[in-house]
């Protein structure tokens, strides 16, 4: 698992030390096709299947990782010349998520998609 997100820091090091790729080619993008790169490797080289991604793996290994370099590669002035307008997109993104979410299963559960629920938590 170690060698996995360390060969990750270093491709992201390597996009970055290229700028000519990324004058062409968005820098998300790159990431994201090392990502499948990654993933092909570990997928071929186990066969077995002994690599599991689990909700303690995620949360304490991979998700850091993202929330620091999101965090270190954006200045302060600009995070805080724009946090109202983090906030206001935060704070309407999650009534509209919330929302459209319950509105949806809510049509899904009048519409007799989701069967009987009743009957299941009895």
């Amino acid at each position: 698992m170690s060698w996995a997100a360390e060969d990750l820091h270093q491709q992201n090091l390597f996009i970055e030390a290229n700028h000519h790729v990324t004058e062409y080619i968005p820098e998300s993008a790159l990431l994201i096709c090392c990502g499948f790169i990654l993933g092909g490797m570990i997928w071929g080289a186990d066969k077995t299947q002994t690599f599991k991604l689990t909700p303690r793996a995620f949360f304490f290994f991979l998700l850091p990782q993202i929330i620091l370099d999101a965090g270190y590669s954006m200045p302060n002035k600009m995070f805080f010349t724009n946090l109202g307008g983090i906030l206001i997109h935060a704070i309407i993104g999650t009534c509209w998520n919330a929302a459209s979410l319950g509105l949806s299963l809510w049509g899904c559960h009048k519409g007799g998609a989701m069967g009987d629920l009743f009957t299941l938590f009895l």
